[in-house]
């Protein structure tokens, strides 16, 4: 099933509270400190680095090419 990203937070509104950030992370598009944002078609910098659980960024060479 294909989502439309403006679509996104009103989906999973159905099932719990959507009080974050206004965006849609893609985990395809994201590239080392940056972080694509599907709904509003932007790259945005990553200044947290998702509290310290991803320290290599997004996408890494070396961890999705072996």
């Amino acid at each position: 099933m294909a989502l439309n990203p403006t679509e996104v937070h009103k989906t999973i509104g159905k099932y719990m509270i959507v009080d974050g950030f206004d965006f849609v992370y893609d985990i395809k598009k994201s590239k080392g400190t940056r972080i694509y944002d599907s709904k509003n078609n932007k790259y945005l910098l990553d200044c947290f680095s998702f509290f310290a659980t991803s320290p290599l960024g997004c996408n890494h060479p070396k961890l999705s090419n072996p």
